[in-house]
């Protein structure tokens, strides 16, 4: 299922849960999926790898990024920088943020998995 085109792309339904209705009585109880986590953090700043890992728990953002792009059809922007790495020297990793218009695509896909309210 996918929902009106914008600007030529459409965008991607959230993927179906695969649980019973037994498993959605302890749904509550179970952290939300990566890809939500990261996605909703994306609406809100930018981030790095680094920056993901220790605030987000993701261990592999750029990853994560392509999953969003690629099954969801957001386009997560990027520039490189440089930061600090092992023993303080600098390495070079991406930064990710999302444009205005895809966090308000962002932004309503989350609404439509149940995470945010659209106002």
């Amino acid at each position: 299922m996918t929902y009106p085109k914008e600007k030529g792309r459409e965008i991607a339904a959230p993927k179906p849960s695969k649980e019973s209705s037994a498993d959605s009585a302890t749904k509550a109880n179970k952290p939300e999926r990566k890809i939500i986590r990261v996605l909703s953090a994306l609406t809100r700043r930018s981030w790095n790898r680094f920056e993901a890992e220790r605030l987000l728990h993701d261990h592999c953002l750029p990853s994560t990024v392509s999953e969003i792009q690629h099954d969801y059809g957001i386009t997560v922007a990027r520039k490189l920088e440089t930061v600090p790495g092992y023993q303080g020297a600098s390495t070079r990793v991406c930064r990710y943020w999302l444009e205005p218009s895809e966090k308000a695509k962002a932004l309503r896909f989350l609404a439509l998995s149940g995470v945010v309210k659209n106002d």
